[in-house]
């Protein structure tokens, strides 16, 4: 792709240059003279080089892209090599509280998954500040990077109809919340949670949440919009994979497992994974170091992704 763009800016070039409007015959023959060595000698030089090119895209990196005019409207976009139309986009949203938390905790694994042959772009959103921003401001700038990176998906070169969002925490709950209830033009083609909340109504979540800092009422500040925020009170049919460790003592497993239980009774297409021994990240528990379950948690997700971005 990037030897063709290259061969039409030098015709481009080419066209713009031999402007004969200005000159008499004589001096228009020689000029083209002119000119036909130099396109000679160019394109012999882009053909050479092109010879040596893959026509696959070469990966690429944008580290702090701008999604909008506040300073955590910001995402790292990962495009694999040899990305085209066809490639899927997976948008991981982070989590911390609503309040904390940057989408430079998932370390090199968001550029990990993009090896993959998709596209990832982890994000950052305005975080909670008891003053101005809200969950709803959350939502909509989940929803601007919807518009942002379905707007460049041409330049970017990736599939706007294939995109999976995914969130850990808060950023679950973010993720299910705006795939399932805000994305009325159905753009998003599955969700992944890793032990997100669902139900903001629970006084268990409450419990678990208060002992670690967390209080809902600061965030959600009313039964209503604990109503209105809550996934599993605002479902569709919607591929959505469910992640939880049972020894989680922040989000309680159940979160997850009552979501998933609604969705299945309904006919809906859901999967939750349990792990007996991981707690809040889901992949690893803090009181035993030994326990690691990346790569079943990868897998899965991957899986996934094979699955529902066809």
């Amino acid at each position: 792709m990037q030897s063709y763009k290259r061969i039409f800016n030098a015709i481009l070039w080419l066209f713009r240059t031999c402007d004969y409007r200005n000159f008499a015959i004589e001096e228009k023959l020689l000029f083209g003279q002119k000119q036909l060595k130099k396109t000679i000698i160019l394109f012999s030089l882009i053909f050479f080089s092109c010879s040596n090119e893959s026509d696959d895209n070469d990966s690429v990196n944008y580290i702090g892209l701008s999604y909008g005019s506040e300073t955590n409207q910001k995402m790292d976009l990962y495009l694999p090599a040899g990305r085209n139309s066809e490639t899927p986009l997976l948008i991981i949203v982070h989590g911390g509280g609503w309040a904390g938390g940057d989408k430079s905790e998932g370390g090199d694994w968001p550029k990990g998954i993009s090896q993959r042959n998709m596209a990832v772009a982890n994000v950052n959103y305005r975080l909670i500040d008891g003053v101005s921003v809200t969950w709803r401001d959350q939502i909509e700038d989940i929803d601007l990077i919807v518009d942002f990176l379905q707007s460049k998906s041409d330049d970017f070169e990736y599939s706007s109809k294939k995109i999976i969002m995914m969130g850990q925490s808060a950023g679950g709950h973010l993720s299910l919340l705006y795939s399932h209830k805000y994305d009325t033009a159905g753009r998003i083609k599955a969700v992944i949670s890793l032990a997100g909340p669902t139900d903001l109504t629970s006084s268990e979540l409450k419990t678990y949440l208060t002992a670690k800092g967390i209080l809902l009422s600061q965030v959600f500040t009313d039964a209503t919009q604990e109503n209105d925020a809550s996934p599993a009170k605002n479902y569709r049919n919607l591929p959505t994979l469910f992640l939880h460790g049972k020894v989680d003592d922040v989000v309680p497993y159940s979160q997850s497992k009552d979501m998933y239980t609604a969705m299945n009774a309904s006919g809906f297409f859901c999967s939750l994974v349990l792990f007996d021994d991981t707690g809040h990240s889901v992949v690893s528990n803090d009181s035993n170091p030994s326990v690691n379950r990346f790569n079943e948690v990868n897998t899965a997700i991957l899986d996934w992704i094979k699955k529902y971005s066809k």
